[in-house]
């Protein structure tokens, strides 16, 4: 029972982090590129702690608030990129958050069928 309430605090934590770093995305007057590689952390530690599906989600919530952000206001996401360049980055940017999410989360669940496994 305890671990499913830590479990939700941490869930709750990792969409507020999220929220939080689509505030600073959209705050940001320049190089809004380098917000981006920030939101790996909070889906490595969704994969590591939460497992595959969980990591997944928060990825795909991640690049929802990304894209939203970024393409409100378009013109200030990397100096005179054309729109075609900025939806490229971020696909790219959003299937490597993808298969980030599914490497962690598969590693998370290999790890516990090990120790259930010992």
């Amino acid at each position: 029972m305890a671990e499913k309430t830590n479990d939700r605090y941490l869930e709750i934590f990792l969409v507020l982090i999220i929220l939080s770093l689509g505030a600073v995305l959209y705050w940001m007057d320049h190089a809004r590129v380098v917000v981006l590689y920030l939101f790996f952390l909070p889906v490595v530690l969704a994969g590591f702690y939460l497992g595959k599906y969980s990591a997944g989600v928060f990825a795909f919530l991640s690049v929802i608030i990304s894209t939203i952000v970024i393409f409100g206001d378009i013109g200030n996401f990397s100096g005179q990129q054309t729109p075609i360049v900025v939806a490229l980055t971020l696909m790219i940017w959003g299937a490597v958050l993808g298969l980030t999410a599914i490497f962690i989360g598969t590693l998370n669940e290999e790890k516990n069928s090990k120790v259930i496994e010992i």
